[in-house]
C-alpha cells in the first residue's frame, strides 16, 4: 500500500541518511587515522635510517684523522722513495763515468792534497780536497781537466785555514760528467 502521509516515511528516509552520514564519517575518520599511523611509521622507519647513516658517518669521522695520518706517513715515504729512486738513476747512468773518476783519482792526487769528500749532485761530481798551496790545487784542477771523460769542471778555493805552523787550502772541483753510454 502507498504511504499517504509521508512524514513516517520522511524520517525513516532521514534516519537512513544520518546512519550512511555516520557510516562514511567513520569510515573517512578510520581511513585518515590509519592513513596518520602509517604516515608516523614511515617517518619513524626514516629516522631510524637516518639515524643509522648519523652513526655510520659519526664512525668514519673517529677512523678518519688516523687514516689521515697514515696517508700523509705513506706520502712522505713514497716521496723518499721516490727521492731515493732518482739518485739511483742518476747514478747508474753516470756509474761508467764515475767509475772512471774514482779509478783515476789515485794517480791524479799530488803530494800534500788529500781528498776529503765525494758527493753526485745534480749531474755534477764534487771533489773536496785539502792542499797545502794554491799550487797543488792548480796542479791537481790541470790534470783532472785533461780527462777525456770530464767537461766544464770548476775549481773553487773554499777556505784557507791554519793547523800548527802549516796553512791549509780547502778547495773544491765541480765536473760534469760526459755520458760514456
Amino acid at each position: 500500500m502507498l504511504e499517504i502521509n509521508f512524514v513516517p516515511w520522511r524520517e525513516r528516509n532521514r534516519k537512513k541518511k544520518q546512519h550512511n552520514f555516520l557510516l562514511c564519517l567513520f569510515g573517512c575518520v578510520l581511513i585518515v587515522v590509519i592513513a596518520m599511523m602509517g604516515f608516523c611509521w614511515c617517518l619513524e622507519k626514516k629516522v631510524e635510517v637516518q639515524q643509522k647513516r648519523n652513526d655510520i658517518l659519526q664512525n668514519y669521522n673517529q677512523k678518519t684523522p688516523v687514516e689521515i695520518r697514515q696517508y700523509s706517513l705513506i706520502k712522505k715515504q713514497h716521496a723518499l722513495f721516490l727521492k731515493k729512486l732518482r739518485v739511483l738513476h742518476k747514478l747508474t747512468k753516470q756509474q761508467k763515468a764515475v767509475i772512471g773518476v774514482i779509478n783515476v783519482l789515485p794517480r791524479l792526487v799530488n803530494r800534500g792534497v788529500v781528498l776529503e769528500q765525494v758527493a753526485l749532485k745534480d749531474e755534477k761530481l764534487i771533489l773536496q780536497l785539502e792542499g797545502f798551496s794554491h799550487d797543488d790545487a792548480n796542479r791537481f784542477f790541470k790534470k783532472i781537466s785533461a780527462l777525456s771523460f770530464i767537461k766544464n769542471p770548476q775549481l773553487d778555493i773554499l777556505s784557507t785555514k791554519r793547523t800548527g805552523d802549516r796553512r791549509v787550502i780547502v778547495f773544491s772541483v765541480n765536473i760534469e760528467l760526459k755520458r760514456l753510454c
